[in-house]
């Protein structure tokens, strides 16, 4: 298996760093097909076909943590800058 982990910076509050995160887990479900479980304020799993992982918002910060099956790990550098690009896009 091959391990996806970014952490992308904020200055947002945490209460709009929470419904950021949220929204986009919910672009991530819609486009990918993932589903997403709600563990606790601020911390998300998510798994879909081939991928696995959890997000967790901090006060300054929001990480991603990924597993990729192996049919996903040729596309690993492709889904890191994806989930890159949205995280600028919800935290910048």
């Amino acid at each position: 298996m091959s391990n996806i982990s970014i952490q992308h910076n904020h200055c947002l509050d945490h209460e709009k760093a929470i419904s950021e995160a949220e929204q986009l887990l919910e672009e991530l479900s819609r486009e990918y097909g993932v589903g997403i479980e709600q563990r606790a304020e601020g911390q998300y799993a998510f798994s879909g076909s081939g991928v696995n992982g959890t997000v967790q918002v901090t006060a300054d910060a929001i990480m991603v943590e990924a597993q990729l099956g192996f049919l996903a790990m040729a596309i690993k550098p492709v889904l890191e800058e994806k989930i890159t690009a949205k995280l600028k896009q919800h935290f910048s």
